[in-house]
């Protein structure tokens, strides 16, 4: 019971929206990978239909200090040193259009605060259904833009910790979230509670990564919850 609560309150601070710079993305243009970019996949279970953006909250969190490792659900075992960014689509971030919104995190009073990230047009693509069944989401984007866009000079997460924005390996996890920011689904093998996941990207070279879940993963009850795995591709 007391590690439920701790990584809900977690998740609340870690990942809950707060003023910022907005979003703009269109889901809909057609979008050629370039040098430069990564593609994420993140698939579900669809037993029940499928990926569910009016009630569950999608996040793809991403380490780009180059230290730390894996992001895990809850960040305080970590001493939050593993959250760079997350790309994020869901209730509790998307209005009456389902778009991602785009977080960086630092550290300010010895907590992790996300602030967001206007996405550009150009360099951003969403797509909400990529095989036609419900059980897949595509972002594809500029690594470019996760280079510290906000410009934030002290403190952040990756000099806290000696690391620097866009090292050559970025470390990559799935979650999701109720509309109450509890964690119910990661990659792990231990879902909303693991610490074992590992997931590097070696970003100076041309990586197709199949993204499986681990046998006898612990999953989320609610489908549209239950991560399934998805895929990493990068473009050097």
């Amino acid at each position: 019971m007391r590690r439920t609560a701790i990584t809900s309150t977690l998740a609340l601070i870690l990942l809950a929206p707060v003023a910022g710079c907005g979003h703009q993305v269109t889901p809909d243009r057609v979008y050629d990978s370039q040098p430069g970019d990564m593609v994420i996949n993140f698939s579900v279970n669809t037993s029940s239909g499928g990926l569910d953006f009016s009630a569950v909250n999608y996040l793809i969190v991403l380490n780009t200090c180059g230290v730390g490792g894996e992001p895990y659900p809850n960040g305080f075992s970590t001493t939050y040193k593993n959250y760079s960014y997350s790309f994020a689509v869901g209730p509790n971030y998307s209005n009456s259009t389902v778009l991602p919104s785009l977080f960086e995190y630092y550290i300010s009073g010895g907590v992790l605060r996300p602030f967001q990230v206007l996405l550009g047009t150009s360099t951003t693509q969403f797509i909400p259904d990529l095989f036609g069944d419900n059980s897949t989401f595509q972002i594809t984007f500029a690594r470019a833009q996760l280079n510290n866009p906000l410009n934030i000079q002290n403190p952040t997460p990756c000099v806290s910790v000696g690391g620097v924005d866009n090292a050559t390996t970025w470390y990559i996890n799935f979650f999701t979230l109720d509309q109450n920011f509890n964690v119910l689904d990661s990659l792990g093998v231990g879902g909303p509670t693991d610490t074992t996941y590992n997931l590097p990207i070696d970003i100076l070279n041309s990586v197709q990564k199949q993204v499986t879940r681990p046998a006898g993963a612990i999953h989320a009850s609610n489908p549209a919850a239950w991560i399934t795995g998805g895929q990493v591709n990068n473009y050097p």
